[in-house]
């Protein structure tokens, strides 16, 4: 019995370290696109659900607001959010193979970033297991947060999303291969700081 309190003990501390190590962030959410800092990378993340199908899609940008890759997959989940949490997870295993170092996951899916952010006694239990696994995965980084975007905030993701919603296969795009709906949204980003000229 003694062994066992240890054990339960060991894995609470487990699970409390990596809760602490994560920055809890509150900012007020943008209405429109803001590029990250020198040596950032800020992804953002959407998801498409109808009906037990998902697309959910990844966009990763520069402090000039460059579309460094973008990429966009179909699953199936239970509800929106289980794809848009599940986006979430994807989006950090996709920086950890790109190799980002300083990242920041923007979700306009407000439920999953208050999950992230917040007690985690407290978030839902449908998406609990995919919060743990998003708080294990940002300790590969150097620095990883966590920011709720206003939709207006995250249409480059949303656009990507919903156009990958009939395409059962995964895919990539960079800046230069946006589909054109993508590129509009894009363009709508860029016009709204001076940083990029398009």
């Amino acid at each position: 019995m003694w062994i066992e309190i240890q054990g339960l003990e060991l894995k609470i501390l487990e699970h409390l370290q990596v809760y602490q190590r994560i920055p809890k962030i509150d900012v007020f959410p943008c209405a429109k696109w803001v590029p990250p800092l020198l040596h950032q990378i800020k992804i953002n993340v959407d998801a498409a659900w109808s009906s037990s199908k998902a697309a959910i899609a990844a966009v990763a940008r520069d402090q000039h607001g460059l579309v460094l890759k973008a990429w966009a997959i179909q699953l199936d989940a239970s509800d929106s959010l289980v794809a848009e949490t599940t986006a979430i997870r994807w989006a950090l295993e996709l920086a950890s193979l790109e190799k980002f170092r300083d990242i920041i996951i923007e979700s306009d899916a407000k439920p999953c970033i208050d999950a992230l952010l917040g007690d985690p006694q407290e978030s839902l239990w449908k998406i609990s297991s995919v919060c743990f696994d998003i708080h294990r995965l940002a300790l590969k980084f150097v620095s990883c947060s966590f920011v709720w975007a206003k939709r207006e905030a995250n249409e480059v993701a949303h656009e990507l999303a919903k156009l990958a919603t009939p395409f059962p296969r995964p895919f990539i795009c960079f800046q230069e291969t946006l589909p054109p709906s993508v590129m509009e949204a894009w363009q709508r980003d860029v016009l709204s700081f001076s940083s990029v000229s398009v």
